[in-house]
């Protein structure tokens, strides 16, 4: 019996890499190698998966870089995003792969529109795809846009309760509610990858837009998930002092002010960005890479109340 290859994934406890996970332990075909910064990520994964080897790594450490991907075949590279250090993680993974001489495969995921030098997570990444284009590792590059996951689902729910029946629900915009964004949902992004790695060759030097939609503004995301809840949902803007503050909290976990500043900088000049011009792409390759209908959101909105409303 052949020996399953070993895949090591990065960032491995947040909502990106959750469903691709689950394809990849689904699928029994890999050895995972799951990579986390904390000990409550550890202990939350290895309780889901108690046959997955799951490690906490520091990134920023050459060395440690070099140890995780020793005889990997596979390194699925997610940074930690809006992080001052991003671009040497970067750098320090797509190096350890190329001295380990095991890994076959380096996948990044990296964001749509790189280029971008206005976003400093953006231009970060845009190093990153830099340096391991040139690495001459077999590489994808794959540029996922906004997440349509971070729409907040439960929050919704919350509400319905405490209102009466046909009264609104409201929605703390945190830039321009009329802005155009392409979203993408993560189930999609999980597939996507998870044919590059089944495919590997297929896909090597390739770089990938990742796209699931249309472009569409907040109010009219909103007017979807409204119509899927049977409830009119109003987005109310707040101030950009307050929409970090806001923002911060929920990607950080905890108070803006006791946030490194480089990172509240690149939030901040997120949320800036967003509230002009927003992020937009094409969904053309992602159907294509996939196979199959891309996710809508009133689709997605359905999943996600069959979820929350069955555990």
């Amino acid at each position: 019996m052949a020996t399953k290859e070993t895949i090591v994934i990065t960032c491995a406890s947040g909502k990106q890499a959750a469903p691709l996970i689950r394809l990849l332990h689904t699928s029994q075909k890999y050895n995972l190698r799951l990579i986390v910064h904390s000990t409550s990520s550890l202990e939350r994964l290895q309780k889901s998966y108690p046959d997955v080897d799951v490690r906490t790594t520091e990134l920023t450490e050459p060395s440690q870089c070099l140890a995780i991907v020793k005889d990997a075949a596979v390194v699925y590279h997610i940074g930690p995003s809006l992080h001052p250090h991003e671009t040497t993680i970067g750098i320090n993974m797509i190096d350890a792969a190329k001295a380990s001489r095991s890994v076959k495969h380096f996948v990044y995921s990296s964001v749509l529109n790189s280029q971008f030098r206005k976003l400093m997570n953006h231009d970060c990444k845009r190093y990153v795809e830099e340096h391991l284009i040139e690495s001459e590792l077999p590489y994808t590059i794959l540029c996922p846009t906004h997440f349509m996951d971070t729409l907040p689902i439960p929050m919704f729910l919350k509400q319905m309760e405490t209102k009466q029946k046909g009264e609104g629900l409201v929605f703390p915009a945190m830039w321009n509610p009329e802005v155009k964004f392409s979203f993408v949902a993560l189930q999609d992004l999980a597939e996507a990858a998870f044919t590059v790695i089944e495919q590997r060759e297929k896909h090597f030097r390739a770089k990938y837009d990742i796209v699931s939609t249309e472009l569409l503004s907040y109010n009219e995301v909103l007017k979807k998930v409204g119509g899927v809840l049977g409830r009119e949902i109003r987005a109310e803007q707040k101030g950009f002092e307050d929409a970090v503050a806001t923002f911060g909290a929920r990607l950080f976990g905890g108070k803006i002010k006791d946030v490194d500043s480089g990172m509240r900088d690149g939030l901040e000049r997120l949320l800036l960005y967003y509230n002009r011009h927003g992020l937009q792409g094409s969904s053309n390759v992602l159907e294509w890479l996939i196979g199959r209908k891309l996710t809508g959101h009133e689709e997605w909105t359905k999943q996600m109340v069959e979820s929350l409303t069955a555990t």
